[in-house]
């Protein structure tokens, strides 16, 4: 648990509060396609396009190298409504995000909540009324010398994702792809989670069939009248050409 908490934990940074009057960044919202339950939505909530403010401060460029997702990679983001940190504001939970590089944008899935305007939102998304999103994220700026220059932003956290009925900026040029290109990304980016936790869980067990041989190695070569080395290395050998059982 502490391991996977100070993951998480944000690095001391001296960091600005991004959210929708003065750092968001809007995309597109389209209903899940390979969800038969139609309770997900596939969100382009980011992209490396410069970014204009409507309203304050200098345009921006988030880098997409830059990028850490993982509180929206966490389980625990919410999908909020306008950015609004009360309970009545969440209308589901984000459960995975990554960055397509190919098409410099940040994707995210996420799941309704059952509740009234869960059901509300997930319908109007669903019927296209609704497709605007952004994002409230912390970062790092790259404040440069000319105030009129495009702010680089070198490395940004988002820790939530939030409908949004109007854009601040709508020129933020996000490049969605189509959904069933979004369904495709989706699809790989979770087959590749899938294998890596089976990758994982593999060589924790390898590992620890590995410990096993180690500490009963002595006691079979003594019972065979072997020397512990080869005993080792037969138990190794025969650990490692049987890694899953």
């Amino acid at each position: 648990m502490s391991t996977t908490m100070e993951a998480l934990a944000p690095e001391p940074l001296d960091i600005d509060e991004g959210h929708t009057e003065v750092a968001s960044v809007e995309g597109i919202a389209a209903l899940h396609e390979a969800d038969q339950s139609g309770s997900r939505a596939l969100l382009c909530f980011a992209s490396h396009d410069v970014i204009r403010r409507s309203r304050v401060g200098r345009p921006f460029r988030l880098s997409m190298e830059g990028g850490d997702l993982s509180l929206l990679n966490s389980g625990r983001a919410p999908l909020l409504a306008n950015h609004e940190h009360h309970l009545d504001a969440i209308l589901g939970v984000v459960e995975m995000a990554w960055i397509d590089a190919s098409l410099g944008s940040a994707f995210a899935i996420a799941r309704f909540a059952p509740t009234r305007r869960g059901l509300d939102a997930q319908a109007m998304v669903g019927a296209g009324v609704l497709n605007n999103c952004s994002m409230g994220f912390t970062m790092s700026a790259d404040d440069g010398e000319d105030p009129a220059s495009v702010q680089a932003i070198p490395w940004w956290r988002p820790y939530e994702i939030t409908l949004c009925a109007l854009p601040a900026n709508w020129h933020g040029h996000v490049k969605a792809a189509a959904p069933k290109t979004l369904d495709r990304l989706a699809a790989e980016e979770s087959a590749r989670k899938a294998k890596a936790m089976r990758d994982a869980i593999a060589a924790d067990r390898l590992r620890d069939a590995q410990d096993i041989g180690r500490a009963v190695a002595p006691d079979l070569a003594q019972r065979l009248g072997i020397e512990p080395g080869v005993a080792g290395a037969a138990l190794e050998a025969a650990i490692g050409a049987h890694p899953g059982r």
